[in-house]
């Protein structure tokens, strides 16, 4: 790795766990000693349970690495010294040519050559985004069962979300004081031991309102907080979609393009705008039925609605998850691309290349079911 690779390095793993970064060196530090750790590790291959998976824009130098277009891919680092990343790391791509000989290279034989492990893999290079929430319900699908501990909301998250989820919740820390007044101290109490590490021990009370056990009661905090922290995403998102759609129709092309070319921006472009806005409303829709559920606790003291909601919700992650991660891919490689926007100019290759990249994560994500939740959930609209 070059100085800038081994810099990148070392502040991947000074995050924790996001959407686009699945750190498990970060989860092996914090958690590695613990019992769940050892006993239900992502993967089998101690090597491999101490790397860092990230999703990848493709350059254009590597695009070639691979037998299909691809924009996106699975990158897998293993660091070369784990208590100095300044040491670098070896990396390879799932899928891409010459995979086996260097996860071979990389694992030695017998890790390489771990089923288990190859099936994970194969999840995560599926996913569009490692959010905790779609991470585990894919992996439980697959058949995979892992610790907890992977399946965490990133600090900086937390941080952002805290607010947001202040005011999602404050009904009903308002019920649980009997009507008196849920001041931002009372609220924010609260939130932090929703969110924090402790949550089914600090929030033992409302176990026994929703009536679960403890092992459906660690499920349902965790169904619960995912739902927040999609409803957070939308709200992002539907921040940033509007300047997104404007941007993308005042891109101007610096050079003579083919009439199909300039026929294929002209009608990307309104595919896009209608293909990300479709996508809010469809996420907002599937979102309308936590609403409602959560709704039933607070407006009726319905908490078996609720209860109800939280046990068979995981099943809506997956649907969720592709979705918002297709958006999430779009949105931030967009800020990324253009940080100060106004008035762009590309050739109209690199246009072309963008907007194929940007219509092939929204067609990954499948439009959402009618579920027997959102059925259900008419019932009560």
């Amino acid at each position: 790795m070059n100085d800038n690779a081994v810099r990148s390095l070392a502040s991947l793993n000074n995050s924790g766990s996001s959407s686009r970064i699945l750190n498990l060196l970060r989860v092996f530090k914090d958690h590695g000693a613990t019992d769940e750790h050892r006993a239900k590790p992502m993967f089998q291959n101690p090597v491999l349970n101490r790397g860092l998976i990230l999703k990848h824009r493709l350059r254009a130098n590597e695009r070639d690495l691979f037998a299909g277009r691809r924009t996106l891919a699975t990158k897998i680092i293993l660091p070369i010294d784990r208590d100095d990343l300044r040491s670098g790391g070896r990396y390879t791509f799932v899928g891409q040519q010459g995979y086996d000989a260097m996860l071979r290279a990389m694992l030695g034989p017998s890790g390489a050559e771990s089923l288990v492990d190859r099936k994970v893999l194969e999840v995560l290079d599926a996913l569009p985004s490692f959010d905790p929430f779609l991470l585990r319900e894919q992996l439980r699908r697959n058949g995979v069962d892992c610790a907890a501990c992977y399946f965490s909301i990133s600090p900086a998250d937390l941080e952002r979300m805290f607010m947001f989820v202040q005011s999602e919740v404050r009904d009903l820390v308002k019920i649980s004081l009997s009507g008196e007044v849920a001041g931002m101290g009372a609220t924010a109490a609260f939130v932090e031991k929703l969110l924090g590490a402790n949550a089914v021990a600090d929030l033992q009370p409302l176990r026994n309102t929703l009536k679960l056990n403890e092992d459906e009661y660690e499920e349902g905090l965790f169904c619960w907080r995912g739902f927040l922290y999609y409803k957070w995403s939308l709200r992002e998102n539907l921040r940033a979609a509007p300047q997104l759609a404007e941007h993308l129709q005042a891109i101007r092309l610096n050079g003579p393009a083919e009439l199909d070319t300039r026929r294929y921006i002209v009608e990307a472009r309104q595919r896009l705008t209608r293909g990300i806005f479709s996508a809010c409303t469809d996420i907002e829709a599937t979102l309308k039925v936590y609403d409602h559920a959560f709704g039933r606790l607070t407006q009726r003291g319905d908490a078996i609605a609720f209860r109800n909601f939280l046990l068979n919700a995981p099943g809506m992650f997956v649907e969720l998850g592709e979705r918002l991660g297709a958006l999430n891919h779009i949105i931030s490689f967009w800020k990324y691309r253009f940080p100060h926007q106004g008035r762009s100019v590309l050739a109209p290759g690199d246009l072309v290349d963008l907007l194929m990249d940007f219509e092939a994560s929204l067609a990954a994500a499948p439009r959402p079911r009618r579920t027997e939740l959102q059925v259900a959930a008419a019932a009560y609209i």
